[in-house]
């Protein structure tokens, strides 16, 4: 008779590496969202927060009934939702180029069709922005939406079909600088 000893590994052994094997595998097919904030001197902030979406998710569904009543869409514009989809599907299939250019003496503003995304750069005294919105997560957010009551998880699930980069890039005059990347 062979004893638990002479098996190999332990029971116990075996659930946690399972359980760490489970959490690694979990982790690496989550959607993270990383917001990373820096302040400058003399009171000098950094912060970068790994943000499951999983959990954002799960927060949503906390959120009051009464909150989500006051969130009500006007009827003007559900009577557009279909020509809100045609637009989204039409200019996801659009060729690449600028859609938009301002310049200004004292600023730049640029929004971009490239692929699959609209690219939002705005370069002016006090800030440099970069925004990446992707059109497939917003028209799936949208086709899912009922349009009646605007929903916190629209943003999720736009979120959730976007492909990881850099979301947001925000470098500020002062030395202030936040990034949003979807990892």
């Amino acid at each position: 008779m062979i004893s638990p000893r002479q098996r190999g590994i332990s029971t116990l052994g075996s659930i946690l590496l399972a359980a760490v094997a489970g959490f690694g595998a979990a982790t690496v097919v989550m959607d993270w969202v990383i917001v990373d904030v820096q302040t400058p001197e003399p009171e000098a902030i950094h912060f970068k927060i790994p943000f499951p979406l999983v959990m954002a998710d799960i927060a949503v569904a906390f959120i009051p009934d009464e909150v989500m009543q006051d969130m009500e869409v006007p009827q003007e514009a559900r009577d557009q939702r279909e020509l809100v989809m045609a637009a989204l599907s039409s200019l996801i299939d659009a060729p690449d180029g600028a859609l938009v250019e301002v310049t200004t003496p004292d600023e730049t503003v640029s929004i971009v069709k490239k692929g699959r995304k609209i690219l939002i750069d705005v370069n002016a005294e006090d800030a440099e922005v970069h925004c990446s919105v992707p059109l497939d997560g917003i028209y799936k957010s949208f086709e899912r939406w009922d349009w009646e009551v605007f929903e916190p998880k629209m943003v999720l699930t736009a979120l959730h079909h976007t492909s990881p980069g850099v979301l947001v890039d925000v470098n500020a005059g002062d030395g202030t600088k936040v990034k949003i990347t979807k990892w």
